[in-house]
């Protein structure tokens, strides 16, 4: 067994005899605030060492202020890269979609560089019967009349089996999505007379006490040395919540849906984050390193003005987020924590195999 970990779900601490017998880790439990119950911290910049044993599996990819291409340009570049697996393989692809607009963006792109006739040969819509619902224009013009494959989303954790690649579209939210994050600025600054001013210190301390609760010093202090990690200067908040997430969550949500299975589908690469590109990410610190202000009202927008371009269905601007994977999720056991083998635990008490009394929080 590896000694190293690469996922895990923050639900693990709910244990009181880890909790009271890890070094550092109440402290840590305090910078954890920062995410829900189902995303765990794992630091790409390095800034931070976790009470616990961790290997990143996708590393920051270097930032340069070159990097020109457009966020269709990164979709049709990674469809590339599969088509050479498919020629290299012989296997095709199965799309994990719900209709939203991170799978029905995914779908687009193949359409435009394979065309429609090639995309329903290789490519096999796993969906549900709200797929149909959350996007009737891709199902009515595309996917109903073309004869595509299909089969059910709700038997997504026995995927890994079969001989073909699933696709999935985790991580995009974080590539494009701020206007979750307008809510939390918004709800800070009443009475304060303040918007897109710029952030210091005491207003970082300020703002993570008063919406999350983090009051630690230590926490604090390790979101900071975050924060001026960043490849280009964060000027605002919006920028600051963005590069939390990206250095702080990204793996853990490329990573997470393997907790529902007891695989090892990344290892033999028979499923595939479609956003999970270093040309994705460079787009984003691209696009929020020139920020516009207009961006964090907009839900999404650039993926799908992406499809309603290459689809050509305008109806599609008007379409809002639905919630699928809840739906497909809620009844399915998770594990708990996954090592670098790809080994999936289920039990609490595993946990102790990959502490490190050697970390950044201990007082």
């Amino acid at each position: 067994m590896s000694n190293t970990l690469i996922h895990f779900s923050p639900i693990v601490f709910k244990d009181k005899n880890i909790s009271n017998s890890v070094p550092g880790l109440s402290n840590f439990l305090e910078l954890q605030k920062l995410f829900s119950l189902h995303v765990g911290i794992n630091d790409r910049t390095g800034t931070i060492r976790t009470p616990f044993r961790q290997k990143i599996l996708n590393p920051l990819p270097e930032f340069t202020e070159s990097f020109r291409l457009s966020y269709t340009e990164c979709a049709l570049l990674r469809v590339a890269e599969l088509e050479r697996i498919h020629v290299n393989t012989g296997k095709t692809f199965r799309l994990l979609y719900s209709g939203g607009i991170d799978s029905s963006g995914i779908f687009a792109a193949f359409v435009e560089y394979f065309g429609i006739e090639k995309t329903s040969k290789i490519l096999e819509i796993s969906c549900s019967k709200e797929s149909k619902y959350e996007n009737p224009w891709v199902w009515d013009r595309y996917i109903a009349k073309n004869n595509f494959k299909l089969i059910s989303s709700h038997k997504h954790t026995d995927f890994l089996d079969d001989n073909v690649i699933t696709i999935m579209g985790e991580g995009n939210d974080l590539l494009v999505m701020m206007n979750l994050f307008i809510f939390q600025w918004q709800k800070f600054i009443v009475g304060k007379h303040q918007e897109f001013c710029l952030v210091d210190e005491s207003l970082i301390r300020d703002f993570f006490s008063s919406l999350y609760g983090i009051q630690n010093e230590i926490a604090i202090t390790s979101i900071i040395k975050i924060i001026r990690s960043s490849p280009f200067p964060l000027e605002n908040m919006y920028q600051i919540l963005w590069w939390l997430h990206m250095a702080l969550s990204w793996d853990s949500i490329i990573l997470r849906v393997l907790l529902s299975s007891n695989n090892i589908g990344f290892k033999n690469d028979r499923i595939i984050q479609f956003y999970n590109t270093p040309e994705f990410q460079k787009w984003s610190f691209e696009n929020m390193r020139n920020f516009d202000r207009s961006i964090i009202f907009q839900y999404k927008v650039v993926p799908k003005n992406m499809t309603i371009d290459l689809l050509k269905i305008s109806e599609y601007k008007d379409k809002g987020k639905a919630l699928s994977w809840p739906r497909l999720q809620s009844m399915i056991p998770y594990g708990l924590m996954i090592d670098d083998d790809f080994n999936v635990y289920h039990k609490i008490e595993d946990f102790f195999q990959f502490i490190d009394t050697n970390n950044s929080f201990i007082d």
